[in-house]
């Protein structure tokens, strides 16, 4: 029984953070009509931004993780997707892919292939103990981020004229 139950929080722990990924992508191809395959080196750009600011405090940090996304997505969108909005969808698929591509290898001669710890937070890799279990701290916040955000999104969503 206890092996079921720290498998079930891996597993929504996990499932969360792929839930978040999938959200994103969604909301993109929902708004704009484009399939971003650059999504997820949006994503890697902001953990190495953070990798960067891991000596500053943690909320600024987190704020110039969040500011080098926004630039990175507002500057793809400026010289990479937007001269080719009206095109064909597979011209637009093609130029998510190259910009993926780009990215990925910018990534790899900036920092390297090799992968880079991090414990920011080293509180929440302690362990939370319920019965025989040990629930690693970050996997709860993760769950309870993931629940949140969706949550805020649907009400966003169903309570807005945005929406």
């Amino acid at each position: 029984m206890t092996a079921a139950f720290q498998t079930l929080v891996d597993a929504l722990s996990l499932g969360a953070l792929y839930a978040l990924s999938a959200l994103g992508i969604g909301l993109i191809f929902g708004m704009l009509r484009l399939i971003n395959f650059a999504h997820a080196e949006f994503i890697t750009v902001g953990i190495y931004a953070l990798v960067v600011m891991s000596a500053a405090w943690f909320p600024a940090a987190v704020l110039v993780s969040v500011a080098a996304v926004v630039a990175l997505a507002l500057l793809a969108e400026r010289l990479a997707f937007r001269p080719v909005r009206q095109a064909e969808p597979a011209t637009l698929l093609v130029t998510s892919f190259a910009l993926s591509y780009l990215l990925q290898n910018i990534l790899i001669v900036v920092f390297g292939a090799r992968p880079i710890g991090l414990d920011v937070l080293p509180r929440l890799s302690q362990p939370l103990i319920v019965g025989d279990v040990r629930v690693p701290l970050i996997h709860v916040v993760t769950i309870g981020v993931t629940v949140g955000l969706l949550g805020g999104l649907a009400l966003f969503l169903r309570q807005t004229r945005i929406g």
